[in-house]
């Protein structure tokens, strides 16, 4: 699970707007991650450094859910 996370925090850094129109439905699943406590605790914190890179970085379309 902590590799989707990273794989996913990696195409939310690039420059190219590849996951923009998705950002609703990946901040779904980090949330999700997150808070599963059937999760080990590294694929959680995934989810949590999901949910931080979404917010530092595409803060504005966040704002537009």
């Amino acid at each position: 699970m902590s590799v989707a996370c990273d794989t996913l925090d990696e195409l939310l850094e690039c420059e190219a707007p590849v996951a923009d129109g998705h950002i609703g439905a990946i901040f779904e699943f980090a949330i999700q991650c997150a808070g599963c406590a059937l999760l080990q605790t590294s694929s959680r914190a995934g989810g949590l450094q999901l949910v931080q890179t979404l917010i530092s970085l595409k803060r504005k379309l966040l704002a537009r859910l």
